[in-house]
C-alpha cells in the first residue's frame, strides 16, 4: 500500500495506518496467494546496426540541456488530489539517453503497443548498452547532455515523487431535539484526512540535433 502516513485536519484524531491498507491487509488474508503470470517479452525485429550506433555516441559538439517532470497518476475516485501539476524529477534522478536508430524505433513502438496486452517490450542486452546517463542536478529537475552528435535521441526519465490527498470520511452524526425530546434533524460529521501517496512516472521526449546547434533545450513530460 502507497499510502504511509495521514491526519485529520482539525489536529485531534491521528491515525498510523490509513484506512485503505488495513482494508487491503484484511482483504489480502483471507486471500489464497495467487502466482503472477510470467510476461512474455517481445524483441523487435529490426536488426541493430552496431557500427551506426556507435558511431552516433561518439564524442560530438551539441549539448542536450533539459528539465524532467511527471504528472501525478489517478489513484481512485474515493480520494481527492490534492497537489501541484507537475512534479520535477528529484536531485540524483537518473536520465537515459537513447540514439533513435531503426531498431530503437520498434521498440519504442512495440513497447506503446504492449502496454496493456501482458507482453513486454525488451531490446537485446547488446542494444541496451548503447546509451548514454546522466543525473538531474538541482530541484527543479535539470540535467545536462554534452558531446553528442547530430541526430535523433530518444531521453526518459523514471520520477519519483509524493502527492498529497485526502479523503472525507463520515466520523459521526450530529442530531438537534426539541424541548419535547423529538428529533428536529440528523446532519453528518465528516473529518477530513491527508495522505502521502508515493508513486513514480514516465517523462520523456523525442529531440532531433542538428549539425552546428551548440546547445538544445528540452523537456521531459
Amino acid at each position: 500500500c502507497h499510502a504511509v502516513a495521514f491526519a485529520s485536519d482539525d489536529g485531534i484524531r491521528r491515525m498510523k495506518r490509513p484506512l485503505l491498507c488495513l482494508g487491503l491487509a484484511v482483504l489480502a488474508a483471507t486471500l489464497p496467494a495467487a502466482t503472477p503470470p510470467e510476461p512474455i517479452y517481445v524483441y523487435p525485429q529490426t536488426a541493430f546496426d552496431e557500427a551506426a550506433t556507435r558511431r552516433q555516441l561518439e564524442p560530438g559538439t551539441i549539448t542536450l540541456r533539459g528539465n524532467a517532470a511527471t504528472k501525478a497518476n489517478k489513484v481512485g475516485s474515493s480520494f481527492i488530489k490534492h497537489f501541484t501539476t507537475l512534479y520535477p524529477a528529484r536531485p540524483g534522478t537518473v536520465v537515459t539517453l537513447y540514439p533513435y536508430t531503426p531498431y530503437f524505433e520498434e521498440w519504442y513502438k512495440l513497447r506503446k503497443s504492449l502496454a496493456k496486452g501482458g507482453k513486454l517490450a525488451v531490446m537485446s542486452p547488446l542494444a541496451y548498452s548503447y546509451r548514454i546517463v546522466t543525473k538531474v542536478t538541482d530541484a527543479k529537475g535539470n540535467f545536462e547532455f554534452t558531446q553528442l552528435q547530430p541526430g535523433r535521441y530518444y531521453v526518459e526519465a523514471v520520477i519519483a515523487f509524493t502527492q498529497e490527498m485526502y479523503q472525507r470520511v463520515h466520523t459521526a452524526t450530529e442530531t438537534t431535539y426539541n424541548m419535547a425530546g423529538q428529533q428536529l434533524s440528523s446532519n453528518p460529521i465528516y473529518t477530513r484526512y491527508y495522505y502521502d501517496y508515493h508513486d513514480r512516472g514516465f517523462a520523456e521526449a523525442i529531440v532531433d540535433l542538428r549539425a552546428g546547434a551548440g546547445v538544445v533545450e528540452v523537456n521531459l513530460r
